[in-house]
């Protein structure tokens, strides 16, 4: 069974539902699945927000930004910060 870690809203209503199994998209009608399975890094999903036209996803290997429009994935990289000499 998978746990449910955090559901938002989007755009037309759509539901976004992050889970230990992975992201979950329901329409209304229907159910669609992303998993490492489908190319996510990794199943574990704490947390999902909306970004503008992506989502957020709080993983267990870092922040993921997730296309919605197109369902692609990316890392988001903290920068280094920079030394005062």
């Amino acid at each position: 069974m998978r746990q449910v870690n955090r559901v938002a809203e989007g755009p037309g209503g759509i539901l976004w539902i992050a889970t230990d199994g992975g992201l979950t998209r329901f329409d209304g009608g229907s159910f669609s699945h992303f998993s490492s399975a489908t190319g996510l890094p990794t199943n574990v999903i704490y947390d999902v927000c909306l970004a503008g036209d992506d989502l957020l996803l709080a993983t267990d290997v870092g922040v993921l930004r997730f296309g919605m429009a197109m369902s692609l994935v990316g890392s988001i990289r903290a920068r280094e910060p920079s030394r005062i000499a």
